[in-house]
């Protein structure tokens, strides 16, 4: 519990006054929060909202410490108004607080019932994946250096996989479809198939390596690479016994695609220049699977993390013979039905084809950012003008989340083209596609006159996770045996969640354009 002496010090240094007459002179003399809740949740909501903005605009509220958790009531007020607006909170203790405040009973009794109704009506916190999982990678140990990467490694190899735990699928119907038929290098994928031409012996490939190891298709790829994508936008790359760059930990996938030409002066790639990841393993061994999509999935979130803003990432996985291919978005992984190289190699040819001519777009690149000779920027309207402006940000985010099933917040600075000054912010995230978006909620609170909100330029929203999935038909998420041995609130709080449950997933990515004094 705050302090009571504190409290009742601030309660009367800092008195309600005059501060809540606007609230009751809003409402009609005849209204009653029991009748309103009876007859009409929209309207008892709505009254609930403007309540909670006066209450949080007095300057007590500010400074009077909060019962359950850091900080004060103001913040206790702002998450209840989260509960409001999901409908997930209590309304009696909300009656109560009405009544006190249209009785105008006494400071101490009204923040008293404020106190009650914001612990009362905001249900303990469930975690959940963001909890859990979206940490910053962890500091590293002062032991030995070799230590150190080990432990990290292990760490976020832990987060990693209680992450995708329920947000991954299997077989997902439709996957070559929607990547690789149908695009505007089509054509130059069947010439190359054509100009292959491979062999059959049995209904096998022939040119297929008998002992697929990994020497040995990496020597596949280099003939093809030389032979048939050479000048292609795409080039492929093997960082097996050299760690990329750019990482707490020392990951080496077996393949990467990157832009042709994209090395730095000294000829080494790390993780920003990625733009499809593989992995390559001899044969397919049972049990093995749950290390090798972990193992994956780290490669993954070494280029979210170097790409922050990113929509989604392309992988693919060889088992011997057998190729699988992923997707990677902030909503989890999807993997597609494997096949036979050796009795397609058609498929095959055309899919490594394809990831060598694809666009940023068809890559997975942030396409509205755009790059110019004084560096990046987006086309954004603000909400004053007709016309859109160019925006520069700043090269490096100020801030990121370091995960693959997150909301992708990135924040750059941002500074108009007649500027030397980066005075505003850009934000980029994903949002659940069932929460507004939060560039509503700040035009409300400014509507409101509430007090100390960013100034909001403008938002927009760009996509959904819904589309980027278009046309692809999922099964049910997968997840891995032992999940089923967590606590019941945590598995429950997983299931619920719809990242989990729920392949259309996040919905949103929104640019919003603010200020950052």
């Amino acid at each position: 519990m705050a302090n009571r002496s504190l409290r009742s010090e601030i309660i009367s240094s800092k008195p309600i006054g005059e501060g809540l007459k606007a609230f009751r002179d809003s409402l009609n003399p005849a209204w009653d929060p029991d009748r309103a809740h009876q007859s009409g949740n929209q309207d008892f909501k709505n009254r609930v909202v403007d309540l909670l903005l006066a209450l949080q605009n007095l300057p007590a509220a500010r400074l009077i410490p909060s019962n359950t958790r850091p900080g004060t009531l103001f913040g206790d007020l702002q998450l209840l108004g989260s509960s409001v607006d999901t409908d997930n909170f209590e309304i009696q203790p909300l009656i109560r607080l009405f009544k006190a405040v249209l009785n105008n009973e006494p400071d101490e009794d009204i923040w008293n019932k404020v106190s009650a109704a914001v612990t009362e009506s905001t249900p303990p916190p469930r975690p959940t994946v963001f909890d859990k999982l979206l940490a910053d990678t962890p500091l590293r140990s002062t032991s030995s250096s070799q230590q150190s990467h080990e432990q990290t490694h292990k760490e976020i190899d832990r987060r990693i996989l209680q992450e995708i735990d329920g947000c991954f699928y299997k077989n997902t119907k439709g996957f070559y479809e929607r990547y690789f038929e149908g695009k505007e290098w089509s054509e130059i994928a069947e010439k190359i198939m054509e100009d292959v031409d491979p062999q059959f012996v049995n209904n096998h490939w022939t040119g297929y390596p008998l002992v697929p190891t990994q020497a040995a298709v990496l020597a596949l790829l280099k003939e093809f690479q030389e032979t048939f994508f050479h000048g292609h936008r795409g080039k492929y790359y093997t960082s097996k016994d050299i760690p990329l760059g750019g990482s707490d930990c020392d990951r080496k996938p077996d393949l990467f695609l990157a832009l042709s030409g994209s090395p730095n002066s000294k000829g080494i790639h790390d993780w920003s220049d990625v733009r499809v990841v593989g992995e390559l393993k001899q044969s397919q061994i049972q049990g093995k699977f749950r290390g090798e999509l972990l193992q994956f999935c780290g490669y993954a979130r070494e280029v979210f993390v170097s790409q922050p803003a990113r929509r989604f990432l392309h992988g693919f996985f060889i088992r011997g013979d057998s190729m699988e291919l992923w997707v990677f978005d902030r909503s989890g992984p999807y993997g597609s039905e494997k096949f036979c190289i050796r009795k397609d190699p058609h498929r095959f040819i055309k899919i490594m084809a394809g990831y060598t001519l694809m666009n940023d777009e068809e890559l997975g690149i942030n396409t509205y950012i755009k790059e110019d000779k004084s560096g990046k920027y987006i086309m954004f309207k603000v909400d004053d003008k007709t016309v859109e402006e160019k925006l520069y940000l700043e090269y490096k985010p100020i801030a990121f989340q370091r995960a693959i099933v997150c909301r992708g917040t990135t924040c750059y600075r941002v500074k108009i083209p007649s500027s030397n000054r980066w005075e505003h912010v850009a934000k980029f995230s994903w949002r659940l596609d069932q929460r507004r978006a939060e560039g509503e909620l700040l035009k409300l609170a400014r509507e409101r006159n509430m007090y100390g909100i960013t100034k909001l330029f403008s938002h927009q929203d760009l996509e959904s996770i819904k589309d980027l999935r278009r046309g692809l038909q999922f099964g049910e998420p997968q997840m891995f045996q032992s999940s089923r041995k967590v606590s019941t609130s945590q598995s429950y709080s997983r299931r619920g969640s719809s990242l989990q449950s729920n392949a259309s997933g996040i919905s949103s990515n929104t640019p919003t354009s603010s200020s950052s004094r």
